[in-house]
């Protein structure tokens, strides 16, 4: 592999971690406001409990941090905040998967092995559509928060 090559692997994968991470942080806060508007919808949050409710929605989204892209995934799905969205959960695991390959696969051989030279192309063409597919994916969860935020400005 040449300079250049090595440069656009690397910064793939550097680019896949980042959204991956962005995807984790929208998933835990998605997590946390549902659960402080659940709380407010139904009614369930006199003055003197709100701080209560927002305590615990904080307290998710503070797990949700320290949690693996897996676990959150998992926990979403368990909670059913995309129920009404089933191709966004088989979406995240397309993501989850892929982001698995790039951190525990791709690097499990040295790079410089003749394995990776002689499929380097076919590497970057799926890190390619990896980051295209995560990219879209934190727009999706963005969107999906921005809503969700809206709806608990109101309360």
């Amino acid at each position: 592999m040449n300079q250049e090559e090595t440069n656009l692997l690397y910064g793939r994968v550097g680019f896949i971690t980042a959204l991956s991470q962005m995807i984790e942080y929208n998933l835990a806060e998605i997590q946390a406001y549902v659960e402080a508007i659940s709380n407010l919808e139904e009614g369930q949050c006199q003055a003197e409990k709100r701080d209560e409710v927002l305590k615990k929605a904080n307290a998710i989204y503070k797990k949700g941090l320290t949690q693996t892209l897996g676990w959150n995934i998992n926990r979403v799905k368990e909670l059913g905040l995309f129920d009404e969205h089933p191709e966004i959960i088989n979406k995240l695991v397309i993501v989850w998967r892929e982001r698995n390959y790039v951190t525990h696969q791709l690097f499990k051989d040295d790079v410089r092995t003749e394995k990776i030279q002689r499929h380097l192309q076919k590497v970057l063409n799926r890190l390619g559509n990896d980051v295209g597919t995560m990219n879209n994916m934190n727009e999706t969860l963005i969107s999906l928060l921005q809503n969700l935020v809206a709806r608990f400005s109101k309360n």
